[in-house]
């Protein structure tokens, strides 16, 4: 029989022939605005409870994946008499395709708001065309 953190990857009557342990954590989905500019695109995800440190952002080609955990808070020095929060993470990932400039990434993290600049290559920015 599995256990509470394991699951049966075969199953054969009611017994498990093999056992996978596998984490049982559930990710919540931030909210997301995208804005497009001239010269970027920008991704702004609210992380509400988040710590700048707790914040883990990958850019890979064509790819960028945000996650961030957010624990509760307990005061060390005080008696915890009731507990109704709980500790959840965040998970989203963007599939961007070709044009991003991604050794120019930049992120900045205030009021629980993650702000993501993704800069266009060159070739991809918006031009004005002066006529003659």
């Amino acid at each position: 029989m599995a256990r509470n953190n394991e699951i049966a990857l075969f199953r054969r009557g009611n017994n498990a022939l093999a056992l996978r342990p596998e984490s049982q954590e559930s990710y919540v989905t931030p909210a997301v605005d995208t804005f497009e500019t001239a010269d970027s695109f920008i991704l702004t995800l609210d992380l509400p409870g988040t710590r700048k440190d707790a914040i883990q952002l990958s850019v890979e080609p064509t790819n960028v994946i945000v996650r961030a955990k957010v624990e509760p808070y307990h005061k060390e020095d005080a008696n915890l008499l009731v507990n109704e929060t709980v500790s959840k993470s965040y998970y989203r990932s963007f599939n961007l395709g070709d044009g991003i400039d991604y050794s120019r990434v930049q992120a900045e993290f205030d009021g629980g708001v993650l702000t993501v600049s993704l800069p266009k290559m060159e070739s991809m920015r918006t031009r004005e065309i002066p006529i003659k």
